[in-house]
């Protein structure tokens, strides 16, 4: 079972990556170089709360830590994304728009994860 979920997990990161990784070479190829970058910027953001808001739940479900402490990673996190936002903010309109898109590559990793259980498949 454990594998499965680390299987999974390594899926969906590889699938973020993947997504964010085109997407910046997109922007990229168009000259629009801060916007490459706040997707880049925006998409290591959401893959590492991905992994850090997946260690935490292992923990919690294996009983090693109190869920309360599950409420300051929470916390840890959205202070980590509106720091991205902040600092893509501070450099460019194109950048912090590409960091927003970006902090949602994990979202659309596990929606093409979903979609292919069910039979859709994405292309990644």
């Amino acid at each position: 079972m454990r594998e499965d979920l680390n299987e999974l997990k390594a899926r969906i990161s590889k699938k973020a990556f993947f997504t964010a990784a085109l997407f910046a070479v997109i922007a990229l190829l168009l000259k629009r170089y801060y916007l490459g970058a706040g997707l880049m910027l925006g998409s290591l953001v959401s893959i590492f709360n991905f992994n850090m808001l997946a260690k935490k739940a292992e923990k919690i479900a294996q009983n090693k830590i109190m869920p309360v402490y599950f409420v300051f990673g929470y916390t840890g996190r959205y202070l980590l994304m509106a720091l991205a936002l902040f600092a893509a903010a501070k450099s460019d309109l194109a950048a912090f728009i590409g960091a927003a898109i970006g902090l949602f590559s994990v979202r659309f990793a596990v929606y093409c994860e979903s979609f292919s259980k069910k039979g859709i498949q994405c292309r990644t």
